[in-house]
């Protein structure tokens, strides 16, 4: 279950619809999830479903990566009955409120390993010091109709450019998420660290507002085995975490504007968008409260994808979000990405 697998079966949908896909194109999970239809179309409307019978992995791919409802006796062609059972009571895997004889499964699983971003890692990833393949679970996008209130973000795009940038295997000693939804950034970063100071231990803080991306995130430390020095915290922004100083902080906060509204049944529903009447109301406050949580080195960092208006001009509106003591002891930098495409 690796991305270049998962990709490897996605050609044959996209592809039968005339869109070929090219050799060095990065698939985020929400993709995945966008290309469904073509995936449906390809084995229910074509017939094609029959050839997935035996192939256990297409199978929980097609499940687990596309989100796609499927009839039991489909499934259990390729998945034992007993490994489905278990994923029904594990919550993973549920009936389909539509069509009492389908399955479908609750939750988005999500491959990502440095190798999928840099074709050029040194060779110390082929060591066999770490497994370099992460798993991350999640939420599926808001349009699958299927989820709790304060629904966990699913891995997009921005997400892969935040993962792209702490991927490089600086040498972190200690590690917070900020934000951090499922925990992909935090735990990405963390891997990235342990391969580039093979011996040394990282420390890892997970921290989000929303206690189920604190569940989300608690699963997936230990779905890829994180170091005990590692665990989630329900925390808005920077509380409760005292006087602690990291190395590196990586955040990807919501960062779509939000318009005043007086109806607190929307709560919910705009947690995982909610950057203000502006898009950057939590931008300000984390630039605002960061500093005193980095240790006083050249190498700590703040790592952040996130969208601002006029992007020739951002250094200098960021900066003016610092409090004041600090804006002339930080060095800013924006690397703009000009089109998120596949």
């Amino acid at each position: 279950y690796t991305l270049k697998r998962c990709k490897e079966y996605m050609c044959p949908y996209v592809g039968s619809r005339g869109r070929p896909i090219s050799d060095d194109r990065i698939f985020s999970a929400s993709s995945f999830f966008n290309h469904r239809h073509d995936a449906h179309e390809f084995f229910f409307l074509e017939g094609n479903i029959e050839n997935v019978s035996g192939d256990g992995l297409q199978m929980l791919v097609l499940l687990f990566l596309f989100g796609l409802s499927i009839p039991i006796e489909v499934v259990t062609s390729s998945v034992d009955l007993v490994e489905v059972d278990v994923l029904i009571e594990a919550g993973l895997l549920r009936q389909s409120p539509a069509r009492a004889s389908d399955i479908l499964a609750e939750v988005q699983i999500f491959p990502i390993g440095p190798a999928d971003l840099f074709a050029d890692l040194p060779e110390k990833q082929s060591a066999g010091e770490n497994d370099c393949t992460c798993l991350f679970v999640t939420d599926f996008p808001l349009e699958s109709m299927r989820l709790s209130r304060n629904a966990v973000m699913p891995v997009g795009y921005d997400t892969l450019e935040l993962l792209s940038l702490s991927a490089d295997g600086r040498n972190s000693g200690r590690i917070l998420d900020v934000c951090c939804g499922c925990g992909i950034q935090g735990i990405f970063a963390w891997k990235a660290s342990q391969m580039g100071q093979l011996g040394k231990k990282s420390s890892l803080i997970l921290t989000d507002i929303n206690e189920r991306a604190v569940h989300f995130a608690t699963a997936n430390l230990a779905l890829n085995i994180v170091s005990q020095e590692a665990h989630a915290v329900c925390n808005d922004l920077f509380d409760g975490l005292d006087d602690d100083k990291f190395d590196l902080i990586v955040s990807n906060p919501p960062f779509v504007a939000v318009p005043a509204f007086s109806t607190p049944q929307l709560q919910p529903a705009l947690y995982a968008v909610g950057g203000g009447t502006d898009g950057m109301g939590l931008l300000r406050r984390l630039f605002a409260s960061c500093l005193p949580f980095l240790k006083c080195n050249e190498a700590s960092t703040l790592l952040m994808v996130t969208e601002v208006p006029n992007v020739e001009h951002s250094c200098e509106m960021l900066r003016c979000f610092l409090s004041k003591e600090h804006r002339d002891k930080v060095e800013l930098r924006v690397s703009y990405v000009e089109d998120d495409v596949e």
